[in-house]
């Protein structure tokens, strides 16, 4: 499905391109354009953007820029820009089959409670004695329970889990509701059978919801309400740094603090089917990703298209950045989900991660949670800057031109 609607996307998208250019060549899109050209020309790659430098041409729009909605212009240094991103929910749930279609006997279930989700990131030229740049504070908060006052003791508050649903067909679903209470029957998720909202909660259609599947359900991993706190501090100098420039140091404090111990099932089969589960959702991927890139480029031989073809954490690790972890905080317990799992003693999280291979988890993980999520929402944040400071200025300047008339 996901890939069916991604080569969607993909076609109007490129039907869109085919009539906007009907108007005219884009000043932008057809630099771009000769760039593609000329490097497909010379059989070289085009050099990609991992400096993550997003702020450096906002702050130049703003330097002494006279506002319509300030008394007086900004001054040449020192402002800072910046902004905030909040994403927060009461549950987030995925299920993923363990087959072709949604038919299959077994499937996993991802499901978060009250999960919340704030960036934000300020960004400001600075000039020292020994160097001068951009200085860049990012702050990234993961909170799991983020409702103060219902009482969130003993609970699991993000649990993986497995779902077999017996020897019996599932009926035929003629509603979106119908698949997500067949999916989530076996969970304890609030209203899971009124999402989503599509129809009046009246309706008959709604009543039929309340059916119950006898599925069978195993818990593989449960986590407690938790806060992670990730801060990253960049100084990013004048230029872009090259090859034989050292690279810029990112200090990073990571902080967690988990209100209970993570509780691991003890089961074998139910690890094996999760590490399967996993396994063929990423070959999947790169298959279709492999057909959308042959598909997309065509007049060329697959061979050439193949080579050309990148993993995503590939692209990820193409980063000329050093992240230097100042503060380490991750110390949470791990107990086993059986009759015993009470009366045996937790096992720090530190040495499982170093038995699974996670031998510099210190560094690893701030430096994948930094390239996956913050570099993404502060670049946006920055685009964001940067339209809003231009349409300012349009305003400005129009206001002006009306007083000008207004004199004459």
């Amino acid at each position: 499905m996901i890939a069916k609607l991604e080569e969607y996307f993909t076609q109007q998208f490129n039907s869109s391109k085919r009539a906007l250019s009907g108007l005219g060549p884009l000043p932008l899109a057809s630099l771009i354009q000769k760039k593609r050209r000329s490097s497909e020309d010379s059989g070289e790659p085009v050099p990609d953007i991992n400096h993550h430098r997003h702020w450096q041409k906002v702050l130049e729009h703003v330097c002494g820029c006279q506002l319509s909605t300030l008394p007086s212009p900004l001054p040449e240094s020192g402002t800072i820009l910046g902004g905030t991103v909040t994403l927060r929910g009461n549950n987030l749930s995925l299920a993923c089959f363990h087959g072709i279609n949604f038919r299959s006997k077994s499937w996993a279930l991802f499901i978060m409670d009250e999960p919340n989700i704030t960036f934000a990131t300020e960004a400001q030229d600075v000039t020292r004695r020994d160097s001068s740049g951009t200085h860049i504070v990012q702050n990234f908060n993961f909170h799991l329970g983020h409702t103060v006052t219902q009482e969130r003791k003993n609970r699991h508050m993000a649990t993986i889990c497995k779902v077999s649903r017996g020897y019996h067909m599932p009926p035929p679903f003629t509603s979106i509701q119908d698949w997500f209470n067949y999916a989530f029957s076996s969970s304890e998720i609030k209203d899971f059978d009124t999402f989503p909202h599509v129809k009046p909660p009246d309706s008959i259609a709604e009543k039929k919801l309340s059916k119950h599947y006898s599925h069978d359900t195993e818990i593989i991993f449960a986590l407690p309400s938790l806060q992670l706190q990730l801060k990253t501090e960049h100084l990013q100098g004048q230029q872009p740094p090259t090859e034989n420039d050292p690279k810029p140091e990112v200090d990073v404090s990571f902080v967690t603090e988990f209100d209970d111990h993570i509780f691991v099932a003890m089961d074998a089969e139910v690890m094996l089917f999760l590490h399967d589960l996993v396994t063929s959702y990423v070959k999947e991927k790169d298959k279709v990703d492999a057909r959308l890139s042959q598909g997309m480029k065509g007049g060329k031989s697959p061979d050439s298209e193949r080579k050309k073809i990148t993993d995503p954490t590939t692209e990820l690790s193409k980063d000329w950045r050093e992240f230097q972890c100042k503060t380490w905080h991750m110390e949470p317990t791990v107990r086993l989900l059986s009759w015993a799992g009470r009366q045996i003693e937790p096992i720090g999280a530190d040495n499982i991660l170093k038995r699974l291979g996670f031998s510099h988890a210190r560094s690893t993980i701030p430096k994948w949670m930094q390239r996956g999520a913050m570099d993404p929402l502060d670049q946006l944040l920055s685009v964001l800057m940067k339209s809003l400071i231009c349409a300012m200025k349009e305003d400005g300047k129009k206001q002006e031109k009306g007083e000008e008339k207004k004199n004459m």
